[in-house]
C-alpha cells in the first residue's frame, strides 16, 4: 500500500532512476553513506538491503576482494601494505533498487488502478504498469528501464510489435534515450520520468497530467475558477465552492464526471440505475458503490429517491 502523501525530493528522484539504470541497480556501503538522499530512498522504501555473501568491498573507492576469516568471525582482505584487515559487518552491507515498490508509487503518481498486476514485458527491462486517464484519453503506460542503452530500444521495438495496446501507449523511462532506427510501432510517446517533473519541483508528490497532455497535443482544457463547481476531464479532482476532493477509483470518478456534467446541463438529479450502470458498477446502491471511498464524499454528492446529485449550495 503506498500513502497517498508520499514525498520524495528531487534529488534523490534523480538518484534513485540513477541507480535504476545500473546493471545490478545496487550500491555499496560507502556509496549510501555518502548522499544523504540514499537514506531518504530507504525509508521510502525504495532501496531495501541485500541480503547475500560479500564478495567485494569498496574502500576509499578501491574494491577490494574479501573471504572470509580463517581464524575466527567475519570478512575482511588482504592489503600489501597492511596484510590482513578486518572489515566491520556493516561496510559490506548492499542495498538494491526495490523496482516493484517504485513502480507502485509511479502508478500511485499516475492514477493507475493497482487491481491489475504490473506485467513483464521483457524479463528486466519493459513492464507495463496498466492504464491511466489522460483528459479523455486512455494510455497504457510502459515503463524501459536502461533505456540509453541500444539493445534496450531494440527490446521495446520487438515488444511494441505484439503490445495490442500500442497505439495508445507512453513510455516512461528511467535516463533520457536518443531514438535511432525505425519509429517504434505505434509511435508512442517516449519521455523520461524526470523530464514530467517541474525544474522548480524540489518535493515530488505527483506527476503532472496537464504536460502528458500538452506532450500528446491533447491541451487538458485549464481550471474555470469562476464557477461553484469544477470537475476534471477524468472525474478525479472535484472542486465545490472552493473546496478540492480527490478520487481515485474509476467508478467514482465516472460517476462524479456524471453528476458533474448533469449539473453542468442544469439537470439537479440523476437516475441511480443511470449512474451505477454508466460507472460499470457491481452495487445495488450509491452508497455502496462508495463503500470504498472516504467519507468526504458525502459532502459533496446526496441521493434519495432513487437519484443521485452534487450539493452545491
Amino acid at each position: 500500500m503506498i500513502p497517498s502523501s508520499l514525498n520524495i525530493s528531487r534529488s534523490a528522484l534523480e538518484l534513485l532512476f540513477d541507480l535504476l539504470s545500473t546493471p545490478k541497480m545496487e550500491l555499496s556501503a560507502e556509496q549510501f553513506k555518502s548522499r544523504h538522499e540514499y537514506r531518504e530512498l530507504l525509508a521510502a522504501r525504495l532501496l531495501t538491503p541485500v541480503s547475500s555473501t560479500p564478495v567485494s568491498v569498496c574502500i576509499d573507492g578501491r574494491d577490494y576482494d574479501i573471504i572470509p576469516n580463517a581464524t575466527g568471525p567475519g570478512f575482511g582482505y588482504f592489503s600489501a601494505g597492511a596484510g590482513w584487515v578486518n572489515v566491520p559487518m556493516e561496510d559490506l552491507q548492499r542495498y538494491q533498487v526495490d523496482s516493484l515498490r517504485v513502480f507502485a508509487v509511479l502508478r500511485n503518481w499516475l492514477d493507475i488502478s493497482d487491481r491489475s498486476p504490473i506485467a513483464s514485458l521483457q524479463h528486466d527491462v519493459i513492464w507495463d504498469l496498466g492504464d491511466t486517464w489522460v483528459g479523455k484519453r486512455k494510455l497504457a503506460v510502459l515503463f524501459v528501464r536502461r533505456a540509453h542503452l541500444p539493445v534496450s530500444m531494440h527490446l521495446l521495438r520487438q515488444a511494441l510489435q505484439i503490445f495490442p495496446r500500442r497505439k495508445s501507449a507512453m513510455v516512461l523511462t528511467d535516463l533520457p534515450f536518443h531514438h535511432f532506427g525505425p519509429d517504434l510501432p505505434g509511435e508512442p510517446l517516449c519521455t523520461d520520468l524526470m523530464g514530467l517533473i517541474s525544474p522548480g519541483e524540489e518535493a515530488v508528490s505527483t506527476i503532472d497530467k496537464e504536460l502528458i497532455a500538452d506532450l500528446l497535443g491533447l491541451g487538458i482544457p485549464k481550471r474555470n475558477q469562476n464557477g461553484p463547481v469544477y470537475c476534471s476531464e477524468d472525474g478525479g479532482e472535484l472542486v465545490v465552492n472552493g473546496e478540492t476532493y480527490r478520487f481515485n477509483g474509476l467508478i467514482h470518478r465516472s460517476i462524479i464526471r456524471q453528476l458533474y456534467e448533469a449539473w453542468q446541463g442544469g439537470e439537479s438529479r440523476v437516475r441511480k440505475e443511470v449512474l451505477l450502470e454508466t460507472a460499470e458498477s457491481r452495487s445495488n446502491t450509491i452508497s455502496q458503490a462508495f463503500s470504498g471511498c472516504k467519507n468526504e464524499w458525502r459532502k459533496v454528492i446526496d441521493y434519495g429517491d432513487g437519484c443521485g446529485w452534487l450539493k452545491v449550495e
